[in-house]
């Protein structure tokens, strides 16, 4: 059994910064105390009281609505409605203090109970291409979110305890959540109450998971706390991440009415995540295309599109009578496709 009292997983310390691409050959994004094949944490082979609870900390962990499986993310909306707001969320020094404010460790601890680990930037950790970036995460540090504020020129000039943007209007902003969900609600109050500590008033705003995403790309929100999948093969995931893609919906602009890119109204750093992705559907080289895909990474971390708050662990119990037990991917099966289980 691996992990640490009753199954708990052991930390693992992480390297500050982010490594150098490409990765060495043959690293292959495997992870120690995680099951190659699915990049989540594997039990192994438990007791049967252990299973059992093995089973209710998945419960715990709200197995509910796809809300677990996928890493959840924060975005800002490049083109809110409102155009202070918008021009502040596009300015990265906002996005950064955002990030130093995103307290992750407890939505760990408190929401996912344990059961998750601080999330990578768009590819999962069994990928070949995946790159340890959780060095750039930094550190919770509300101090360090208000001195980026305060930089930006967003201090509390009335006296009311709540920042004013340029031209005196407070600093707050509709955050939209799932509803449906027993992970989302308690991530967003969090956040909002960290946020309020420095002077930024959020102002939460539920939906129903299934709305989610239409709002999104219509442009209706402010902020949403939403969550895709990370694939092995970053192309499974270029509709979400290449800027000018249909699920690209913090920055809506940068698609025109006729599906094709708005260079434009593109940042230098997103104009070169949409070419990395138009070399990475052509290129096969396997090393020119991990290459690519750990700048596109090394991108993701630096200029926070969205910003990452945590991945959900995947759980897994067998008796110790069966053999060859392998972890199934659960939504993607075919990857174990040769897989003999039988009893001992």
């Amino acid at each position: 059994m691996e992990g640490g009292r009753q199954g708990h997983p052991v930390a693992i310390p992480e390297p500050a910064g982010i490594p150098d691409y490409p990765r060495p050959t043959g690293a292959g994004g495997a992870v120690p105390g995680r099951q190659r094949g699915s990049g989540e944490h594997h039990r192994g082979a438990v007791s049967r009281p252990e299973a059992k609870r093995a089973g209710r900390r998945a419960v715990q962990g709200g197995a509910q609505q796809g809300a677990v499986r996928q890493p959840p993310h924060i975005a800002f909306n490049f083109d809110a409605k409102d155009p202070a707001l918008a021009k502040v969320f596009r300015d990265l020094r906002f996005r950064q203090a955002m990030q130093f404010a995103v307290n992750r460790q407890r939505i760990i601890d408190d929401v996912f109970n344990t059961v998750a680990t601080l999330p990578g930037h768009g590819v999962a950790p069994i990928s070949e291409f995946y790159v340890n970036t959780r060095g750039a995460l930094g550190k919770f540090d509300l101090k360090a979110a208000g001195q980026k504020l305060d930089l930006l020129g967003l201090k509390d000039t009335n006296g009311d305890g709540i920042r004013n943007l340029p031209g005196g209007k407070n600093l707050e902003f509709d955050l939209t959540y799932a509803t449906d969900s027993t992970v989302y609600p308690p991530i967003a109050t969090i956040f909002q109450n960290d946020l309020k500590s420095i002077g930024v008033k959020v102002n939460l705003k539920g939906l129903l998971v299934a709305n989610m995403l239409s709002t999104g790309q219509a442009g209706n929100y402010e902020a949403m706390l939403y969550a895709f999948g990370d694939q092995p093969d970053p192309q499974l995931r270029r509709e979400i991440w290449q800027p000018g893609q249909p699920l690209n919906y913090w920055h809506m602009s940068a698609r025109g009415a006729d599906g094709k890119p708005v260079f434009a109204s593109m940042q230098p750093w997103e104009k070169r995540i949409w070419d990395i992705f138009e070399q990475g559907a052509t290129v096969v080289d396997p090393i020119k295309r991990r290459a690519l895909y750990g700048e596109w990474q090394a991108l993701f971390s630096k200029n926070l599109p969205v910003i990452m708050v945590a991945k959900a662990d995947n759980l897994a119990a067998v008796n110790n009578k069966v053999g060859n037990f392998i972890y199934n991917l659960g939504p993607i099966p075919t990857y174990n496709t040769n897989t003999l289980i039988y009893l001992k």
